[in-house]
């Protein structure tokens, strides 16, 4: 498998994991830094991650749980032990609330531990830019609503 596979398979694999902490935080370098757009600060390892990460677990509700969180438009780019990954993050909500998406930007590095992200930057987007992120019918996963709904 090649860098970029794996890199790509790891970035799958992190959303996949998004309701497992433990298998979550192995996709992290242990010193990961994180700008998140509902961070007052760059954070600076997986503890503060975890801390934002039950911060916001506790604000929610049955309704404002997604139903889904996958990466869209993923392009990774790899060169030695380092590696660069950007996607728009979609978040599918139940009922009619409309899709939330974040611009993401994940830089990466290959060590005895394989691929880790050592930095994370996530910006939320505006309902346009949202639109304009919307996945054409053709390529949507069966099921999956528009954006916006």
């Amino acid at each position: 498998m090649s860098s970029v596979q794996e890199v790509t398979s790891l970035i799958q694999g992190l959303y996949h994991a998004l309701g497992d902490w433990q298998a979550f935080a192995r996709c992290l370098d242990p010193g990961v830094t994180v700008w998140e757009s509902d961070a007052d600060r760059m954070l600076h390892s997986t503890a503060e991650v975890d801390a934002l990460r039950t911060r916001r677990r506790a604000g929610m509700t049955p309704a404002t749980v997604p139903v889904s969180v996958a990466p869209e438009d993923l392009l990774v780019d790899a060169w030695g032990d380092s590696a660069v990954a950007r996607y728009v993050l979609r978040a599918v909500y139940p009922g009619t609330d409309p899709d939330r998406c974040y611009r993401v930007s994940d830089v990466l590095r290959r060590g005895e531990q394989g691929w880790r992200i050592v930095h994370h930057h996530s910006e939320a987007m505006s309902p346009h830019d949202r639109a304009a992120a919307a996945p054409p019918p053709s390529s949507r996963p069966a099921g999956t609503p528009p954006a916006g709904r």
